[in-house]
């Protein structure tokens, strides 16, 4: 029966990851989890490709992470650091220093991501595919793209980089 249920949403430690949307040093987008195919990481990889003054976090491992390797070097990106698995502090450390998290999956196999609560606590700016559920956790605080357009992607990222204030204001709204 109805009255017998309650619905806990899901959450993280605010306390732990919560930082100020208002940070220094290089514009810095952030994938964070399993490199598998459907978490479409290609798809961040395109759109960083010519993306100037960039930095790309890729944070996690899978047995897409070679595939991936391969493709930013083939694609020459300047500045793409692959950490793979961290500790959970150094994870939200490097979370603290970022401004953007992508989620760039491409099937309806992703239905949520923990991370980009996780994201939106360190008040960084959630970026991902419009896929259900996914671009409801979203919601007006970030920007969603359609799955697999790198080149969408690439526009989101260029704004958000080129106008901090913007940025700011929309990592704020995602605390």
């Amino acid at each position: 029966p109805a009255d017998k249920l309650s619905v806990i949403p899901w959450g993280v430690d605010f306390d732990r990851f919560a930082a100020s949307p208002d940070r220094d040093g290089p514009f810095t987008v952030v994938y964070l989890g399993q490199i598998r195919p459907y978490k479409g990481l290609p798809v961040l990889l395109h759109a960083a490709d010519g993306l100037a003054d960039t930095r790309i976090w890729v944070i996690g491992d899978g047995h897409g992470a070679e595939k991936s390797r391969e493709l930013a070097a083939r694609l020459q990106l300047p500045d793409v650091t692959f950490w793979g698995r961290v500790p959970d502090g150094q994870m939200i450390r490097l979370l603290k220093q970022a401004h953007v998290l992508v989620l760039p999956s491409v099937t309806r196999a992703e239905a949520f991501g923990i991370v980009r609560l996780e994201g939106m606590a360190a008040g960084m700016v959630p970026v991902a595919s419009h896929l259900p559920g996914v671009a409801d956790v979203v919601g007006n605080e970030g920007y969603t793209f359609s799955p697999g357009d790198a080149t969408a992607l690439a526009s989101i990222l260029k704004r958000l980089r080129d106008d901090p204030t913007l940025r700011i204001h929309r990592a704020s709204l995602a605390q």
